[in-house]
């Protein structure tokens, strides 16, 4: 099943919708999408739309810019030595990259020093200092750190080198004693854009150096490798970002820099033109491999070097690399998920998970998916020796870092933000950790544990056009601030599905008015057998033009699925079920075993459809179970060309050129009938053979013939997913305790069903969940009412002494019988 999600709508401004349309003269989906965004005049769509280098701000409006531009130059003119200082991430590679082929530009001694990500982690280490000065430095530029590094920066100065401070990251009322600081994040910067990525401020940097030289607009020959790590630093592509992206992908896909080129080759994401889709999800982990396996300088190398050999080798490596830490991650998830699911951890409010030597380079990421999967905080720790190193991911509306806080005295040192954060901690104080972490987490709101997707509009079937996906690209570059627009459409029907990619994805094709619209679910392929239960589905997706073979094509990019308001297969089937399980399962004296003379099998099925639609019958099959209607449906509609038509419980109208397919029939009237000209076929396997007994003996009578397809001894499809275990029902009592001893109002038991599946990773549905409850009335655990149609009321029974023998109820004692195929004594 799909990680369910909550979809939240806009409550759209009509006015301020039909003003900007008649404004701009732009369509009223534009409009309301552009709206819902904050983006609702027309002097701020224009903005938006005419994405300009002219809008650029004025570099010298960051604070220490002028300083720091004169002691370059300086440095520049008196042959001095260059330092720069930079990061193993892609933001800090790409920073390196273009501040040393700026500079190098002037025939200046320059040096640059990437710290390595295992051995020193984030920031300056006395090792780089260190080697720096055995380099005889005069000055020192950090890109994308130094923020914070005051002993380093003292240690520095003592040393006889300047240090010029450019960053991005948050910083606190002091800073670092350096000859200059420029982070438009400073309390006392007036800079008018503060969400700059690291790179973003070298191209301030160098930007405000161009202005006073001669090298006139040379900082824009550097978009490509900015607007790089300005995506994948995951900063919003707002304002100066979105510019900087904007024409920095023109420029990659015009003319990027050889060493990026060669990236892009191996990565085989430059077939149609690269997007922000292609830098973050293409390029960036690929950049990133050299920091995780091995070390980031290669990286840096690729983006700087001039030889041709020396740059395809390079790139070549670094593709390498992904592949191995693709690897290294799927197996290190696979054991994570392993532990996780072994050991329930999915049950604690945030999930700690740890292991001896994985590696640490990607237990970020692993933390990252276990979060995706769960949704739920995560942390991932690597033991070496005693030692563990871990990486925390979290969700919406819990704050990571304050849920470490309060463990602190179980941890060595922590550090990060709301949603991610690192650790180091003793292996002995592992239990203890989780323990309390997950103490401090108990008060959340259960709801804070049901991802929200934000619906940017919401559209008709028919509204899902090749129009509207070109209109959707206007808003382009997105990213993380301007994330690519969902749309939500309800009751698509599905008309194909399948899996690609070795099952990772699910591919769908939906049929609106007689047009095939493809679909694909990324990372969705463990969910087609949910899919496959239901014929029409609400899509939440993202619209995109696919180029295939030269022919641009619609494509919706699932986000999320859900079962539409229209019919839905598998919800319809445990209601019918249920409405047939009390009639038969209560039948202790049986009717007469079937005569063998009605017994085909499935080679005479097609033969006896044909006699009976010679003669003008109805054409009807009786079947128990929703997947082997769907194989009648398949078989005679995509091989014989017979349109069928499937109902629950009961036909009431028939059709003559149909085949009637009722799934669960009614013990007393399946159908109602003004002539006897019936072909009835009883198909496939069924739950119980009483069930099929009763139907025989009811019907052979009123119909012209009756069939029974000889596979009905066999095991039923989904006996599982109708008979509690003991498991099953220890997790609904307990859900339904958690919720108080006093009165419990389901409004729901399809949506109820679907919650426990979720926050309790059991598998139930409405036929299991109320046979549950059933029973629990029938021990006297509880007192059950009917609410309405769907729902029930719940109240516990005040009961001391032994424990409820789950063997005396009646029903419980059915459903066991029914699983091993045994009759229940008259």
């Amino acid at each position: 099943m799909l990680n369910k999600k909550k979809w939240i709508y806009n409550e759209s401004d009509k006015e301020k919708i039909n003003k900007l349309e008649d404004d701009i003269k732009i369509s009223p989906k534009l409009a309301e999408i552009l709206v819902n965004r904050g983006i609702d005049t027309a002097g701020k769509v224009r903005s938006f739309l005419d994405v300009s280098l002219k809008d650029l701000h004025n570099p010298f409006l960051l604070a220490d810019m002028e300083k720091a531009v004169n002691r370059i130059m300086e440095s520049i003119k008196k042959k001095e030595r260059i330092a720069i200082y930079g990061d193993y991430d892609v933001d800090g590679i790409t920073s390196a990259s273009v501040l040393y082929k700026f500079l190098k530009a002037y025939e200046t001694d320059i040096f640059c020093y990437i710290p390595d990500r295992l051995d020193e982690g984030y920031g300056i280490s006395d090792k780089g200092i260190n080697i720096i000065k055995e380099w005889n430095a005069d000055i020192i530029i950090t890109v994308d750190c130094g923020i914070t590094a005051f002993s380093e920066v003292e240690q520095i100065k003592i040393m006889g080198m300047d240090v010029i401070i450019t960053d991005h990251h948050q910083c606190g009322e002091s800073l670092p004693d350096a000859y200059a600081v420029i982070n438009p994040c400073r309390n006392d910067c007036g800079y008018p854009f503060k969400h700059l990525a690291g790179v973003g401020v070298v191209f301030k940097l160098i930007e405000a150096l161009c202005s006073i030289s001669d090298r006139g607009f040379c900082h824009l020959d550097f978009l490509d490798l900015v607007s790089l790590g300005t995506v994948a630093d995951l900063v919003p592509l707002v304002d100066e970002n979105r510019i900087i992206v904007k024409h920095g992908l023109e420029k990659i896909n015009r003319s990027p820099c050889n060493g990026l080129k060669k990236l892009i080759d191996v990565s085989k994401y430059g077939k149609n033109g690269i997007d922000t889709t292609g830098l973050a999800f293409g390029i960036a982990p690929r950049v990133n491999a050299a920091g995780r396996m091995g070390h980031a300088y290669k990286a840096f190398k690729l983006f700087t070097s001039e030889d041709d050999k020396e740059m395809t080798l390079l790139a070549s490596r670094l593709d390498r690399m992904n592949r191995e830490r693709q690897i290294l991650e799927r197996g290190i998830l696979d054991e994570a998920v392993n532990i996780i699911e072994t050991q329930e951890l999915y049950k604690d409010n945030v999930i700690v998970v740890a292991n001896d030597n994985w590696h640490v380079g990607v237990i970020g990421i692993t933390a990252s998916r276990i979060t995706e999967k769960f949704y739920k905080p995560s942390i991932v720790i690597s033991f070496e020796e005693s030692e563990g190193k871990g990486s925390a991911r979290s969700i919406e509306g819990i704050n990571i870092f304050n849920e470490l806080n309060s463990c602190s005295e179980c941890l060595e040192k922590f550090g990060g933000h709301e949603m991610a954060a690192g650790i180091t901690i003793r292996k002995e104080n592992i239990e203890s950790f989780r323990k309390m972490v997950n103490k401090t987490s108990s008060q959340l709101n259960d709801n804070i544990y049901m991802p929200e997707l934000k619906i940017d509009l919401q559209v008709k079937p028919e509204d899902i056009t090749m129009e509207l996906a070109k209109e959707v690209v206007m808003l382009a570059p997105f990213g993380t601030g301007n994330q690519i627009p969902v749309l939500s459409c309800c009751g698509l029907k599905k008309d194909n599905v399948r899996t690609v990619g070795e099952g990772r994805h699910l591919k769908l094709e939906f049929d609106v008015r007689g047009k095939i619209i493809n679909g694909i679910g990324f990372n969705k392929g463990v969910s087609k057998t949910f899919v496959d239960s239901y014929e029409y589905l609400d899509a939440a997706f993202r619209i995109e033009i696919n180029n295939w073979n030269n022919r641009n094509l619609i494509q919706m990019n699932i986000v999320d699925l859900m079962p539409s308001g229209k019919p839905a297969l598998i919800d319809r089937y445990y209601y019918s079920l249920d409405r047939v399980f009390a009639k038969f399962a209560s039948q202790k004296v049986f009717s007469a075993p079937v005569d063998e003379k009605v017994l085909i099998d499935h080679k005479e099925i097609l033969e006896n459809v044909n006699k009976g639609m010679e003669r003008s019958n109805n054409i009807v099959f009786f079947v128990n179970s929703v997947n082997y209607a769907g194989k009648l449906k398949e078989k005679f509609e995509g091989k014989f060309n017979i349109r069928c038509k499937i109902c629950y419980y009961r036909v009431e109208t028939f059709n003559k050129a149909h085949l009637n397919i009722v799934i669960n029939p009614d013990l007393n009237r399946p159908f109602l009938m003004e002539e006897k000209n019936t072909s009835l076929f009883i198909y496939g396997p069924w739950v119980d053979r009483r069930y099929v007994e009763v139907l025989v003996e009811r019907f052979s009578q009123e119909v012209e013939s009756i069939f029974v397809c000889s596979n009905i001894a066999e095991s039923f499809d989904i006996l599982t997913d109708i008979i509690p275990k003991r498991d099953d029902m220890a997790e609904v009592y307990g859900y339904l305790k958690a919720k108080g001893r006093g009165k419990i109002i389901i409004d729901n038991l399809f949506e109820q069903s679907n919650i426990i599946t979720r926050n309790n990773r059991v598998d139930m549905n409405y036929f299991k969940l109320k046979r549950i409850l059933d029973i629990f009335d029938e021990v006297k655990l509880i007192e059950k009412k009917e609410v309405g149609r769907f729902g029930a009321e719940i109240c516990f029974m005040e009961h001391a002494g032994p424990k409820k023998d789950l063997e005396k109820s009646e029903i419980y004692r059915t459903l066991q019988l029914i699983k091993e195929n045994k009759r229940l004594e008259a």
